[in-house]
């Protein structure tokens, strides 16, 4: 019993001692990279402070999230230990799947029939640029409107990092889903607990309330769309924020 005590202690300081060599110093650190835009593996691996530390006591998770905090486009972080003294690290950069575009305040009124407001011009942003959102909700960038993402108009003050609020999380949801339908929407607005789409070519505006349930509202709304098409009618407008949905056909051509 006594001498298994001795061998034990004597494996565990040679143990110790082979962890804390040089041997596994980490030498290396290897940068891959998917669709990243925010950074560049020289400044991923100076986040990672990895190079000088010994390859058994680093902790993972903490390299992880140092590096996904300050590099916020970045998603997800793999980290693999290659004996005796490199580190491989792959990152993965966020997707945006919309815009969101800040309107002032003083701007933020309703009119009386929201069939009639305007799309939001250049003259009523804040900024020339919006803020980048992922299917997480997260504002990860900020970026020029471009033709490759959709823009929401909101009245909402937000930053880099935050994770948007429920109402424009549910705006994104329906948003996905009326495009799902056909529907071309590229600009829309979220106004008083409302979220409006604005009528382009052959798109009509439509109006749903986000408070109400979404999936009744979008259930109306898919067969609207379906008896229009079997009747050849174009929808100009609609308004599901009702229990009877308000419908405005365009004019049939002779």
């Amino acid at each position: 019993m006594k001498w298994g005590l001795v061998l034990l202690a004597v494996i565990l300081i040679l143990g110790f001692l082979i962890i804390r060599s040089d041997i596994f110093t980490i030498r290396s650190v290897d940068i891959g990279s998917e669709k990243i835009v925010c950074t560049n593996s020289e400044k991923i691996k100076n986040a990672s402070k990895l190079l000088g530390q010994n390859l058994f006591l680093i902790s993972t998770s903490k390299v992880k999230n140092a590096i996904k905090k300050k590099f916020l486009c970045i998603k997800d972080v793999a980290l693999s230990r290659i004996f005796p003294n490199k580190i491989s690290i792959f990152v993965s950069g966020r997707e945006g799947k919309v815009l969101l575009m800040t309107i002032k305040k003083e701007d933020a009124t309703v009119s009386a029939s929201l069939k009639d407001i305007a799309t939001p011009s250049a003259e009523r942003l804040e900024a020339d640029e919006g803020l980048e959102v992922d299917e997480d909700g997260v504002i990860f960038a900020k970026k020029a409107p471009t033709f490759d993402l959709p823009r929401i108009y909101v009245h909402s003050n937000l930053a880099l990092g935050q994770i948007i609020p429920d109402t424009i999380f549910n705006a994104l949801k329906v948003l996905d889903k009326v495009r799902s339908y056909g529907l071309d929407v590229s600009i829309s607005e979220i106004l008083d607990g409302w979220f409006m789409t604005y009528e382009q070519l052959n798109t009509p505006r439509i109006i749903f309330k986000l408070e109400e349930n979404l999936d009744a509202q979008l259930a109306s709304l898919q067969l609207i769309l379906n008896q229009a098409k079997i009747d050849e009618n174009q929808l100009e407008f609609i308004d599901l924020r009702f229990d009877k949905p308000v419908l405005r056909l365009a004019p049939k051509k002779n």
